[in-house]
């Protein structure tokens, strides 16, 4: 485990995002100290391993330090979705109930 002081001290100049799918490949979004864009897009499902390595490592240029990674991933696939989802306009959680009756209504 990587000690406080060692944390404090670094100071990544890229941030890389993947979130991880089990159905499809990943998407991946990089973004730099200041939150401008770098680069995105996805992940073969067969490679996303190796894709990801060697984006990171044509990213952080032969300086690994230089990127912190955030992997958004369920610890086991889900058997359903999830009875909510997140609302960012009104920055709440909300009922999936809601966006079914919804998505209903626009099918029929």
């Amino acid at each position: 485990m990587m000690q406080p002081e060692a944390v404090a001290k670094r100071s990544p100049t890229i941030i890389v995002g993947v979130d991880v799918q089990v159905s499809r490949g990943c998407p991946d979004y990089a973004i730099d100290a200041a939150g401008g864009y770098i680069t995105s897009g996805w992940l073969a499902k067969l490679e996303t391993p190796s894709d990801l390595r060697a984006q990171i490592d044509r990213l952080s240029n032969g300086s690994p330090d230089a990127i912190a990674i955030g992997i958004d991933a369920p610890r086991m696939p889900l058997d359903a979705r999830r009875s909510w989802s997140w609302s960012g306009k009104k920055e709440c959680g909300r009922s999936r109930r809601m966006q079914r009756a919804w998505a209903d209504t626009v099918k029929s």
